[in-house]
């Protein structure tokens, strides 16, 4: 998929975006640019941008630059610094490619309003969805989620440490 179709597919496919007030408006390889209307609905009771607007906007960010690699992927962890307080009509978030590797990439985002202010810095990892490994889970993935639920629905006494294998086993094999 080239990026405009890309662009198209998160910018027409994704209710968030469309919801928020957020679209994508450049993408290449393991980078992006979203930009974010502000309005009444994302500001918090100091009348600047509730800091979950901007940790959405750099999550998006860093999760369009992540399938700018021609790779799908799902936010692993992301940290981010709030530096000053968001006012604008507009937010932009910018993300770049740090690091890529086999199952993971770092993607860091600064976002700016529209008068080139910085107001946040984030870093995210992505965990990268390869193939359909996780579309169609092979037959023993299922009898282990389904232990796992089992346990859960039952209330089993098992220790952390079991639970903590089958969690493991899942993630590492299925």
């Amino acid at each position: 998929m080239d990026h405009k179709e890309l662009m198209k597919r998160l910018n027409g496919n994704s209710q968030f975006l469309q919801s928020n007030d957020m679209k994508v408006t450049q993408i290449s390889e393991g980078s992006a640019r979203v930009e974010m209307l502000v309005d009444a609905q994302i500001l918090n009771v100091h009348g600047f941008v509730h800091g979950g607007a901007l940790y959405s906007l750099a999550d998006t960010a860093a999760g369009a630059a992540s399938f700018a690699t021609g790779r799908d992927s799902v936010t692993l962890t992301g940290t981010i610094n709030y530096i000053k307080p968001g006012r604008g009509g507009k937010l932009i978030g910018v993300a770049t490619e740090i690091s890529r590797g086999r199952t993971t990439g770092v993607y860091e985002v600064f976002i700016y309003n529209d008068e080139q202010v910085l107001l946040s810095r984030a870093t995210f990892t992505m965990f990268f969805l390869d193939g359909d490994r996780y579309r169609e889970q092979p037959l023993p993935c299922f009898f282990l989620t389904e232990i796992v639920i089992e346990i859960i629905h039952k209330k089993e006494s098992y220790t952390r440490n079991v639970i903590a294998f089958f969690l493991f086993s899942i993630f590492t094999s299925c």
